[in-house]
């Protein structure tokens, strides 16, 4: 077993010896749900979204910086977009190439524009942040 996530935020996931292929399997499984039982669904389940809540924090850390980089932008709002368990599950079940661990909108920040320069500008200054 891998026990990639080491730190105290996600001791959990290291008591569950969890890595990235054990993510992958749960998926697998999931892609293959009428051969387990009840049980076992609702625990694979239950895995899946303390994997998925994972992503909470640093998706909030990059929403912030995002809400600040464009404070002084009119029009500009700047949303967190994340997926629900019922939708990674019916992905999973739709795409059965999909690989959970691989799965690249699981989350997001999303800043809603009303122009392609206001894209720019905020590509601008996100690109400039750190120089």
């Amino acid at each position: 077993d891998c026990e990639i996530f080491t730190t105290d935020d996600l001791i959990f996931l290291t008591q569950m010896n969890c890595c990235l292929a054990h993510i992958n399997k749960l998926g697998k499984k999931i892609q293959n749900s009428d051969t387990i039982s009840e049980q076992e669904l609702l625990d694979i389940k239950m895995q899946i979204n303390q994997w998925r809540t994972l992503h909470f924090y640093p998706l909030q850390i990059f929403r912030i910086i995002l809400a600040r980089t464009v404070i002084n932008m009119q029009d500009v709002f700047v949303v967190n977009d994340s997926k629900r368990l019922p939708t990674i599950l019916d992905k999973l079940r739709r795409y059965p190439a999909t690989s959970l661990a691989k799965m690249q909108d699981i989350g997001g920040a999303r800043a809603i524009c009303k122009s392609i320069e206001d894209i720019k500008k905020i590509e601008e200054l996100l690109n400039n942040k750190d120089k």
